[in-house]
């Protein structure tokens, strides 16, 4: 979620590099107060991949409703995510942040509040700078 690892994914033959997580915390994202506060609260092993919330695997961050439904027998998706969705909907809404799913990535500590436009050139600048450095470091 960085120039740096955008730069290390690249050089290993990649594609692309998928960054969801980088921008949650933009302004543009429309994501809750209480959800940003745990964005901005996580650390690098605040993390755990379920299926319990709503029944499909996803990584979040780790909270009561995620503890609790720990190994309860869940119905598939999209029936479990549709029984869990009233109650994430107004745990949101009541600022209750460990009964709502908080999904994210394992990079989730360096996502930042920046515009995303800001961001995007921060991750391509830091990218390019990377990339120029390792390539003058290899002779190129």
């Amino acid at each position: 979620m960085d120039g740096r690892g955008v730069a290390a994914v690249l050089g290993l033959g990649a594609g692309a590099a998928v960054l969801g997580t980088a921008f949650l915390r933009t302004p543009e994202a429309g994501t809750s107060a209480p959800y940003r506060r745990a964005l901005a609260a996580a650390t690098e092993t605040a993390t755990a991949v379920t299926a319990d919330i709503t029944g499909r695997a996803a990584r979040g961050i780790e909270n009561r409703l995620m503890r609790d439904l720990r190994g309860v027998a869940v119905p598939p998706y999209p029936v479990m995510h549709t029984l869990t969705a009233d109650l994430r909907r107004r745990a949101a809404e009541r600022d209750e942040p460990d009964l709502m799913s908080l999904w994210c990535g394992q990079g989730v500590r360096l996502a930042t509040e920046l515009p995303a436009g800001e961001l995007v050139r921060r991750l391509a600048d830091d990218a390019a700078a990377t990339i120029s450095r390792l390539a003058k470091a290899a002779g190129r």
